[in-house]
Formats: C-alpha cells, structure tokens, sequence
C-alpha cells in the first residue's frame, strides 16, 4: 500500500474493496468484476463450512484457487489474469499485506490472433439491416474507431458539427481524445440533436459529476447522450433513477438561493 493511503472505514471486507476501488477512480466494471473474484474466492475455501479471512490465507490458497480455475472451470487466459488482479488488489490495496510470492505467481500468456476485417460490401450489408439509433451508433464507432462503451456514452455537447469533431472523454486509459467526425452523418446527427431528451424535455440526462455542474447545466441538452433511450434507466452507483435524481438536484438548489431580508422583502427598507 503507497504511504498517505487514506483509512478505510466500512467495517465488512466487500466494503473495504469497494471503498478503495472507488477511492482510486477504478470503472463500475473493474469494481464489479474484483468484487465477484473476491467473494468468490472466500466462498470458495470455505464451501466446507468453514469460512477464513482472506488474512488468514496465503500463497497456497491462492495457488488453489487460480489452479481450479484453469482446470476445472477452464477459463481463458484473461479471465485467469483478471482473477489473478483482483486478488493481488485485495492484498495490497484493502489489506495492505505485502505479499513478494504474488509477482511469483504465473500468468497465463494470451495468445495473439488475427482480427478479422470485414470489407466495405460486407459492412454496407450489415448496416442495411440496422435503424434508428442503432444504425447511428454502428456507422459511429465504424467511421471514428471509437470503442463501444465511448459510443454509448457520447454527449451532444462532445459532438462538434462546424469543426466536424467528437471529443471522447475518459476512453480506454482515462486521457481524452479527438476523433474525425464523418461528413456522412452530419445530417443524422443535426437531426438527432432535435430529439425531445436532447432539448431537455423535462427529463434527466445520463450520470455527470454534481460537484463540477449545476443544476441547469446537468438538467440541459449538454448532459444528455447522443443515442439517448426512450426509457429511464437507473444511475448504476446510486441505485436512483433521473428523474429523480432531477427533482432533488433542484430542490437543493432552491434552498440554497439566497432569501431576501423580511424587510426589504415587503417594502421597508430601514
């Protein structure tokens, strides 16, 4: 553990991880997938019915587990690996136990293979079976190279038409990015920005920081997503839908309004 760590202060070990994962700014999906390993890893040496804390485990337990895991459940080579993070995070980083026999512990060595590329025909004939937002979303990620979840999270107010550019933000890696927009779906995507959620529409947008926008701002067209669904979804760390989420944004920002002194409120000044 690197000295100035803050203290964890939930009390359960899934907590902890929790705790820390999000204190070093880890994706909900890391979050997730170390959490399963983790308990999975417990749940594993203790399916005798005694169940240990991972303190009280070592280079043997470990070893065991990573082994079943190649053996009997025949993962890949990253599912392996990932396994294999979640634990050395869990012992590093929540326990702050240094353990030298981690760097000992094999990896597995992905195998390299030759993506397949699809040619121009085969692209024009699967985009004819494709829609709606679907369609804008597949021609997007085909004419910039953005990844899926870039796409799903793009903004409208990333999308720049006069300059024809995207600014993807927080991609593979955490820097942002500038990517070519293609002249072809400048029109799709004026249109698109006609979308009743785009103009607000009285519905919430898709999950911004609250410390760094306010409430206008988030409630607007800067916050909303370019593919942007008919239906709400639920804000994956909250637990709270937008609308929601909307109503107690601004009711905090009313009551934080400055309120008018009784006098001068009525006329009598003095």
């Amino acid at each position: 553990m690197k000295p100035g760590t803050p203290v964890l202060r939930s009390t359960r070990l899934l907590d902890q991880v929790r705790e820390r994962i999000r204190h070093l700014h880890y994706s909900l999906q890391t979050e997730k997938a170390y959490l399963h390993w983790v308990r999975f890893f417990i749940r594993w040496h203790g399916r005798d019915g005694a169940m240990r804390h991972p303190r009280d485990m070592g280079s043997a337990e470990v070893e065991a587990f990573l082994t079943m895991l190649a053996t009997e459940r025949q993962v890949s080579a990253s599912t392996h690996n990932q396994a294999l993070s979640a634990l050395s995070f869990l012992y590093r980083e929540v326990l702050g136990m240094d353990m030298p026999w981690l760097n000992s512990v094999n990896r597995p060595a992905q195998k390299r293979r030759i993506p397949s590329v699809l040619t121009r025909a085969e692209i024009a004939s699967l985009f004819q079976f494709l829609d709606g937002e679907l369609a804008l979303l597949a021609k997007l990620l085909y004419g910039t190279g953005m990844r899926l979840m870039d796409g799903l999270r793009l903004r409208i107010r990333d999308v720049d038409i006069d300059r024809q550019l995207i600014i993807v933000r927080k991609p593979n890696g955490g820097k942002g990015k500038v990517v070519m927009l293609p002249q072809t779906l400048e029109p799709v995507l004026r249109q698109q920005q006609l979308h009743p959620r785009a103009q607000g529409g009285g519905r919430g947008g898709t999950a911004s920081p609250l410390d760094a926008l306010t409430v206008s701002v988030w409630a607007g067209r800067c916050a909303v997503d370019v593919a942007a669904g008919h239906a709400l979804s639920r804000d994956r760390m909250q637990g709270i839908d937008t609308d929601q989420l909307q109503r107690n944004l601004r009711q905090r920002h009313q009551h934080k309004r400055p309120r008018p002194h009784p006098r001068v409120r009525h006329g009598q000044v003095g």
